[in-house]
């Protein structure tokens, strides 16, 4: 029995950490992030951060509150944003504060989606998380449309921008 019991929190252990973000400095000396958002990975881009040109960003999401602290650093360090890949709900929030400042770049497969928050606990929706996204993310200048579509978007759902949309609404196609 209690083999069973390490065996299984070290599976657990092992599950969580391959879904924890990568931040990693590129030869260009820009900032990467790529996983699931964690706890902690905000502190992470401001430690890597020694005069970065822009943040990349390849995550399918994460903690709500990082994502939102990581959408204030960008928005506080004037960061442009890259998107090559896929980067959805928590992660979304920094690349939509980019496109208010007109400094979000896209790939060629990017993809932007956003949704309502929920409890992680219960799976229930957070209105009181929705509003605290929004003001957020309006103070940091993000466009209201995106933040209607997240309204509007239930938490089993997803509001996906490709890049072709993405441009018509500001951002900046990136050919590598």
């Amino acid at each position: 029995m209690c083999h069973k019991l390490i065996l299984g929190i070290i599976l657990a252990l092992i599950i969580v950490d391959a879904r924890a973000a990568e931040v990693t400095v590129k030869p260009s000396g820009s900032i990467r992030l790529a996983g699931w958002i964690n706890d902690g990975d905000d502190i992470k881009i401001a430690r890597a951060n020694h005069g970065a040109p822009w943040l990349e960003l390849d995550s399918t999401g994460g903690d709500v509150e990082t994502g939102l602290n990581i959408a204030d650093y960008v928005h506080k360090r004037k960061l442009a944003v890259l998107v090559t890949d896929e980067c959805l709900s928590a992660c979304a929030y920094a690349a939509f504060v980019a496109i208010g400042a007109h400094r979000l770049l896209v790939g060629d497969a990017a993809v932007l989606g956003i949704h309502q928050t929920y409890d992680t606990a219960s799976g229930d929706p957070s209105p009181s998380w929705d509003r605290e996204v929004v003001r957020r993310l309006k103070r940091a200048g993000a466009p209201l449309w995106p933040l209607r579509d997240m309204l509007n978007t239930t938490s089993d759902s997803m509001r996906m921008y490709g890049r072709d949309e993405l441009v018509e609404r500001g951002a900046l196609p990136w050919v590598k």
